[in-house]
Parts: structure tokens; sequence; C-alpha cells
């Protein structure tokens, strides 16, 4: 009798278990307070075995934090390879209250941060149909004594949900998501590293005008009219001066290794040089397309050098922290510190440029390491068929090079 109440004990307590939903599995309404308002982002914890996983997603993106820390009381959620982390502590419901934070200049940049369990509405739906904002939008951006050129292309959804991006000759904001109402609209985008909000409407004259929060930064205001592509090529926005001279550098690579132009691993090949930061997402769209390029041109003598520009100035961490971008995109190729986040530190170590615009910027040298071409930032996965347009360049640049006797 004792024998059998306690098989059925040990058999209620498996079956109590198993139906015992996860305390933390589920899905998130985050909310990363900036100076604009509330930055509202999708956020899922899943189980696979005895591991969690955490993921954000924008739109059509999934960015998986690469560690996951869960205890009862607390959570601790890091994208290291941008050196960036939620940290906090979770309440009785299961709803998470505490911090963003990341290394930014010299820096450590910090908002605040929570997230509702089970609330799986990023931004209320009014149900609608607005077709008002669909289409591409020419767009100037303005912020304290600047402004820059920009093109935006929005995607209205019947249920009120609203994606798209807005691309710069420098680079694109990336996978946008969002809302629309009437004549009103928001979008953001959380990526670990930027943490972007627009607020805007379309006034009577058929224009877009509005707000744009970057992180804790002051605001730009943003006004678009309808219009085709008119942004430079980006193989044609700066580097002239640059074409024809020779791929000159003297860098030492993450192993300590001293390497110059002339060195025999790189002597009589046609070499990629780009400039970049392991706290750039655009520059992670870029390691993500070179990473294809090198598997298929692995049977080439095509060489490639990453050279990086870091927040801190702390040689330690700035290697440490390309080692992680290293490992997260499976790098095979040089990598080297090149000093401080700077473009015209970026173009002073460079004795082939007089200016770098923008992280990243590629340049291409043939054989003889003549600079063939320069290619200024990146068009993301998140600009479709831009982007594509990018991968054709990049490819067609590739061949180029490699041809060049």
């Amino acid at each position: 009798m004792k024998q059998s109440l306690l098989i059925l004990f040990a058999l209620l307590i498996i079956f109590t278990s198993c139906d015992s939903p996860d305390p933390y599995t589920g899905t998130y309404r985050g909310v990363i307070e900036t100076q604009g308002g509330d930055l509202v982002f999708s956020l899922f914890i899943e189980k696979e075995g005895n591991d969690y996983q955490a993921k954000v997603v924008n739109g059509k993106e999934e960015l998986y934090f690469s560690r996951v820390e869960l205890t009862p009381d607390s959570f601790a959620l890091s994208f290291e390879f941008f050196d960036s982390h939620l940290n906090g502590t979770f309440d009785e419901q299961g709803n998470m209250s505490g911090a963003w934070t990341r290394t930014f200049i010299q820096k450590n940049d910090s908002l605040a941060f929570s997230a509702e369990k089970g609330n799986e509405s990023r931004y209320e739906l009014t149900g609608t149909s607005n077709e008002l904002f669909s289409g591409s939008w020419q767009t100037t951006f303005k912020g304290n004594g600047y402004e820059y050129k920009a093109m935006g292309y929005l995607y209205p959804e019947e249920s009120g949900r609203l994606t798209g991006t807005f691309i710069t000759e420098y680079g694109d904001f990336r996978f946008l998501e969002g809302s629309y109402y009437d004549s009103s609209f928001t979008l953001s985008v959380f990526d670990a590293a930027h943490a972007f909000l627009f607020e805007g409407n379309i006034n009577q004259e058929d224009e877009l005008e509005g707000k744009f929060w970057s992180r804790g930064n002051p605001n730009e205001t943003f006004s678009a009219s309808r219009g085709s592509h008119n942004l430079q090529d980006p193989l044609k926005i700066a580097g002239v001066e640059s074409i024809g001279k020779d791929m000159e550098f003297n860098i030492q690579d993450i192993n300590g290794e001293d390497l110059t132009a002339d060195s025999d691993r790189f002597k009589n090949k046609p070499i990629i040089l780009y400039v970049f930061g392991t706290w750039c997402p655009n520059c992670a769209d870029q390691a993500e397309l070179l990473r294809e390029y090198a598997e298929i041109y692995k049977d080439t003598d095509l060489e490639i050098i990453g050279l990086a520009f870091e927040y801190t100035g702390d040689r330690e961490r700035d290697i440490r922290q390309i080692r992680e971008y290293k490992n997260r995109w499976e790098i095979p190729w040089t990598l080297s510190l090149g000093g401080i986040t700077s473009k015209r530190v970026a173009a002073n170590s460079l004795p082939f440029t007089d200016e770098v615009l923008s992280f990243p910027s590629t340049f291409f040298a043939d054989r003889n390491h003549k600079i063939k071409a320069v290619h200024v930032g990146i068009n993301g996965p998140a600009t479709g068929k831009y982007y594509l347009q990018e991968r054709e360049r990049f490819k067609n640049k590739i061949d180029d090079i490699l041809s060049d006797q």
C-alpha cells in the first residue's frame, strides 16, 4: 500500500510539472523609454531542451541574443557582439523592468526598459485600410545645423500595421515596424545597437512630416514628398581621388601579426579592404554579404581585410569585441583594430584616401594593389531590391579585381 502511494505521488509530480507553464517562455511587449516617448518592440523567450533562447523581432528580422540568463528574480539578455545588454528583474506576473545598456563612445549608454508578458501587440492596430502612406518618399532629415537626404519606403497593411525603412547615402535604418491611424503613423526598431523611433503624419499637401529619435539623442525632424529614388550610386559618392592609388597599409591583425600590402599573405593578390565598427548593424549586414562571397570565391586568391574602429580606446576590450564579431559572423578573413571610432581617424590611417564618409566603407584593389573602386555605406536586407543591387555591385567589383592581371 505504501509503495503504491509513493508511485502515485511520483506520477502526480511528473504530470503536474508537465502541465505547469514555463515561467519565462512567451511573448513580451518590450518598451525602451526614449526622449521621444516609448519605443516598442517584440521580444520572445523560447526553450529548447534545458536551454532558453530569446529573440527580438523587427518586421522580417529575427535577432537572437547571444547570452540568456534567467532566474526567478532577474534576467540578463545580451547581444555580446554589439556589447548591448538588457538587465533587470521580474515581478510576480512575470513582467520585466530594468535597463538597456551598451557601450557608446567611451561611456555606457543606458535607457529604462520594461516588458509586459503575454502582450503580443507591438502597437495598437486599428484594422483600417489606408494607402496614403504607400510608396516611395524623397526625404530630408534635419538636425541642429545639419541635414541629409534619404529615401523612405513604406508598406501599409489592412490591419493597420506599417513596415518599411529609410535609405540614406551611407546606409539604411533597417527593419522598421509600427502602425498607422488616419493620417498619423509610428515606426520603430530595436536591434541591439539601434533604437530608432519615428512619429509623423501626412499633411494636407500630401507630404510626410514628423520627428525622429535615435537612442537617447536629441530629435531630428523630417519631411518627405512622393518621388522616385534620387540617391547617389554608392560607388560614386566619394573616393574618386583614391582610384588608381596604391593600397598601402601597415596593420597588426588581432593575433598580433604585423602586416603590410607587401606581406607574403597579400603579394600579387586582389584585396577588399573595408572599415567598420563592431557596434554597427549596417556593418554586420555587410559582414554577412562578404561572408557569402568569401565562400563563393574561396577557390580564388581573393583577400579580404576588415579594419575596425571602436568606441572605447581600450585595446584589450576592443580586440575582444572584434573576436565576438568574428565568431558571430563566422569570418575567415584578416581583422585588425584601426583605432577609435572616428571617420577622421579612419581616413588618417589609410594613406590612399582623404576621407571616410561612412562605416562601412569598402576599397577594391587589383593584383597590383591599385584601387579600382570605393563603395560607401551599405543598403542591407531591409531595403529589398536595393540590397539585391548592392550584392550585384559587390560581385561585379570582385570579378573586376580578380580578372585584372
